[in-house]
């Protein structure tokens, strides 16, 4: 859904005569049901935003939590 909607906002559009090019960047955070604080989850989902634009905007980034690994000894 994140790249559709970049895609269609790349789309160049008319507003009065004059030519729009807009470029957008989205950050999405993935959690697992534990996170129960919200600015958390926005905290996650702006780190992702940032790394868009770092990457040169008109892309999308997820934020994901890797899942600690137990190793038996």
């Amino acid at each position: 859904m994140g790249s559709r909607l970049i895609e269609a906002l790349s789309e160049p559009m008319m507003d009065k005569g004059t030519l729009l090019q807009i470029g957008s960047s989205i950050g999405i955070a993935l959690e697992d049901g534990s996170v129960r604080d919200i600015d958390i989850l926005i905290e996650r989902a702006d780190s992702a935003l940032y790394q868009a634009k770092r990457y040169g905007g008109n892309t999308l980034r997820v934020w994901r939590d890797v899942p600690k690994l137990t190793l038996a000894a």
